[in-house]
């Protein structure tokens, strides 16, 4: 059984005040929607607004990189693949469309080259009986080049 708390407090953040939040952020996703709702739950949905603000300081947060974030996934996937067993990868390309959402500037043109968002790709590690595990590497493609799980800086395209 993975301990959450145990692999974020291993992950490099930088301070306990980060880890905290990135643990309190993994649980209210976690915890998904209510039956009552269409969509994903907000972050702060269910919780206080220093909750939904905190997040959002925690994202916009400079001194935090891609690959420290991604940490704990890494370490949860060694964990949970024992040596010499098999895995398998699934590699997923998908557009992102944000054509609606005119606030964005960071954006590409996506599908049919008509749209405008992202491109995403995500390969994903499933176990022998095809569970999936996580993500071994995101990457999402925007106009500063490609935002990576496995670069602090921005991958040119």
């Amino acid at each position: 059984m993975l301990q959450l708390s145990a692999l974020l407090d291993s992950a490099p953040l930088g301070d306990k005040r980060l880890t905290n939040r990135a643990y309190s952020i993994v649980v209210s996703l976690l915890q998904g929607q209510t039956s009552a709702t269409d969509g994903t739950q907000g972050v702060g949905h269910a919780s206080p607004f220093s909750h939904t603000m905190g997040s959002f300081r925690f994202f916009d947060n400079d001194r935090l990189k891609l690959p420290a974030l991604y940490a704990p996934c890494l370490r949860a996937l060694t964990e949970q693949s024992a040596p010499g067993q098999r895995c398998y990868i699934v590699h997923d390309f998908s557009p992102v469309d944000y054509s609606q959402h005119q606030a964005k500037e960071d954006l590409i043109q996506v599908g049919n080259e008509r749209g405008y968002g992202y491109d995403l790709y995500t390969a994903l590690v499933l176990n022998e009986q095809g569970m999936p595990l996580g993500p071994v590497v995101q990457e999402l493609r925007t106009t500063q080049g490609c935002l990576s799980s496995e670069s602090e800086q921005p991958l040119p395209f």
